[in-house]
């Protein structure tokens, strides 16, 4: 049997860690800005899609640990927003844009839309299906979570 963390804990943790993911983006941006990246992202680029790739899967996932952070807050524009895309969208529009005036970045609007498909796909997608999933497992308990079968010795 596993034990639970109590509610407070575990929301105290959730954004403990995405204050920890904020940071390291942040880190590699200024990384980035300064033209010091590590060898081993700036080798990601050399592979076909690969810098679209890590703008996907780092800003979309900012975008879902935000989204997890502020307990799935939503903001209604045209339709429903979490509150973290909104955040991640904001900050990743401003720190795109904003490499036009850094001589050692290079603006891209491929990197900005792969951003965009991250926080789409990652932070409000699947974040959706999963505000969901656990709104259907608090209203019916957790019984109704199918368990595997057992298995015969």
């Amino acid at each position: 049997m596993h034990r639970c963390l109590p509610g407070s804990e575990k929301q105290r943790m959730i954004k403990l860690s995405a204050g920890f993911y904020s940071v390291f983006i942040i880190a590699l941006i200024v990384l980035a800005d300064r033209g010091m990246l590590p060898g081993w992202m700036t080798g990601c680029a050399e592979f076909p899609y690969g810098d679209n790739v890590g703008h996907f899967i780092l800003f979309g996932g900012l975008s879902m640990v935000c989204t997890v952070a502020t307990r799935f807050k939503q903001m209604h524009f045209f339709r429903p927003l979490f509150l973290g895309c909104a955040v991640t969208l904001v900050f990743v529009t401003a720190e795109e844009f904003s490499q036009r005036l850094l001589p050692t970045r290079t603006f891209s609007l491929s990197d900005l839309f792969a951003d965009y498909a991250g926080i789409a796909f990652l932070g409000q997608f699947l974040c959706s299906k999963w505000m969901k999933l656990r709104h259907h497992m608090l209203k019916c308990g957790e019984d109704s979570i199918p368990k595997a079968p057992e298995r015969r010795a």
